[in-house]
């Protein structure tokens, strides 16, 4: 396997500097020019172009920020809506939709809104749709895990906004700074409701950029809003379309279809930097890539069984023909670069004798016959090398092969029995651990292995009520033991990222969460 070394601080640094053409603290002029129907706008250099396409593998699920969980629908809720706060690329959390905040006590925070700022459809924004959106969220089954330690939001006043939780709560910013508690206007939900139309079909906003429109498993646009409270973005239009098959992408950017890939197919990366006409960047991403099981059925409900898998997996064979060594393994459920990664745990080294003992101690001395489910080309040739690897200890894999929103919806029920998936999450532990290892979250929120403990929950509680840092490492890291030991998770690579644009494409703010900022792009031409 290629050995990369890689410092995450260095990479989004690069990028950064790469993409934005200024710094970091800069923002790009976004006054003055002209406007073509062309989508073109004069410049003191010449013309830029101003409509920018991203080229993805999977549509977005759902534009209603509180009835989704995934990263292509992040993608897009990002752009039309805001949070209370932000998470800027290096953690910190910033004024968003609050423009400040105090801590009154350890289980209450106070939030003075910022004032003037429009919803898409020219309503006012107020302390009323703060708490409408945060009460939704804790009533969503898929977001509630985000804002389940709130225990009231109210409205002090039309600008004021206390939270109140059951216990002391560190991630709460953090929590609050997600897509998934973006802010979404009352009064236009409530006009919707009562026509019989839901949220998603006419998604209202105050970000930057509108809802323009979608065609399913094709496009999704948005265009610049206009009257938006913040730093006015420079694109006019962004689209992001879908192209499945990723060698299609690769081509889609080569002949500037499209103007970026956000993960280049690892087959592909040597010919696009030997492409003067194009530019990329490589960071080690906070998303991983995992294989899981439904814990609740047999035979994955013995833990021997999992255990057995988990030693019947070649990673290093995996990132090499997947990934052309462009990823880290993994030997835990955390990435690499989060502070509380345990790089000690090595508990399922590649070990074919070993897993067939296990497996036999289980009582499956003949192996049986199994489903695993993903969706997209990528994941379905890792179930492919799978596939191999299991048949060496006597296991059977069928693979299904599901479209992505019909895939999320099957994998959040209880009829599945492996699955192959990722996650991404910022610098907080805890965005990693409840919505995928606790109780409450078992099903669509995250906990699709349906594993529950008691004492891991307990864990992950005393870790989310833990103010002091150092002390939340420490639990983190038994965390990480527990869940390993139990091998809910066959963790796979956190990928190191190559993202790569139309070489003239400026302004784009590269995160190291893969929540990448584009409002502020364009092509010069």
């Amino acid at each position: 396997m290629k050995k990369r070394p890689i410092s995450l601080f260095i990479l989004v640094a690069m990028s950064l500097s790469l993409f934005a053409g200024c710094s970091n603290n800069e923002v790009v002029d976004t006054e003055g020019g002209t406007t073509n129907a062309d989508n073109t706008q004069a410049s003191d250099d010449g013309k830029i172009r101003t409509d920018i396409t991203i080229g993805v593998s999977s549509d977005v699920v759902s534009p209603d920020p509180h009835d989704q969980n995934d990263t292509n629908s992040n993608r897009v809720i990002r752009m039309m809506f805001d949070s209370l706060v932000y998470s800027d690329v290096d953690g910190t959390i910033k004024p968003a939709l609050a423009e400040s905040w105090e801590a009154v006590s350890d289980t209450e925070y106070r939030f003075k809104l910022r004032q003037g700022v429009k919803f898409h459809n020219g309503y006012d924004f107020t302390a009323e749709d703060v708490v409408f959106s945060l009460e939704r969220q804790m009533n969503s089954p898929k977001v509630k895990t985000f804002v389940s330690a709130i225990d009231t939001v109210t409205a002090d006043d039309d600008y004021t906004v206390t939270v109140k939780t059951k216990e002391p709560f560190a991630p709460l910013l953090y929590n609050l700074s997600l897509p998934q508690s973006s802010i979404v206007c009352s009064r236009h939900f409530s006009e919707l409701t009562a026509g019989g139309k839901k949220y998603a079909d006419q998604p209202v906003g105050t970000g930057p950029m509108r809802f323009s429109s979608w065609l399913p498993n094709d496009n999704f646009k948005v265009t610049a809003f206009d009257e938006y409270w913040g730093e006015k973005p420079k694109a006019t239009s962004i689209s992001v379309r879908v192209i499945p098959e990723s060698s299609s992408r690769t081509i889609a950017l080569e002949t500037g279809e499209i103007d970026v890939i956000e993960s280049v197919p690892a087959i592909d990366i040597p010919r696009i930097m030997d492409n003067n006409s194009l530019k990329t960047v490589s960071q080690t991403s906070t998303s991983v890539t995992y294989v899981s099981f439904n814990t609740r059925k047999a035979p994955f409900d013995n833990v021997k069984v999992r255990q057995a898998l988990s030693c019947a997996v070649d990673k290093e064979a995996i990132i090499d023909v997947i990934c052309e060594g462009y990823a880290v393994q993994m030997n835990t459920v955390y990435p690499p670069a989060m502070p509380s990664y345990d790089e000690s745990l090595d508990l399922y080294p590649y070990d074919i004798e070993r897993a067939k003992t296990l497996l036999s101690e289980a009582g499956y001395p003949d192996g049986f016959t199994i489903e695993i489910a993903t969706s997209g080309d990528e994941r379905n040739r890792i179930a492919q090398l799978l596939q191999s690897d299991f048949s060496k200890i006597g296991v059977n894999l069928e693979i299904t092969l599901l479209e992505w929103g019909a895939y999320l919806d099957y994998i959040g029920g209880t009829d599945h029995q492996m699955y192959i998936v990722g996650w991404s999450s910022g610098m907080e532990p805890d965005g990693s651990t409840t919505p995928l290892f606790h109780s409450d979250s078992v099903g669509p929120t995250g906990n699709r292995s349906w594993y529950q403990n008691e004492e891991l929950d307990a864990l992950i509680d005393k870790g989310k009520s833990t103010l002091n840092m150092d002390d939340r490492l420490g639990i983190y890291k038994e965390i990480q033991r527990i869940v390993m030991e139990d091998a809910v998770w066959i963790p796979l690579f956190a990928r190191e990222t190559v993202i790569a644009t139309n070489k003239n494409l400026e302004g784009m703010i590269v995160s190291p969460t893969d929540a990448h900022i584009y409002v502020y792009s364009y092509v010069r031409e």
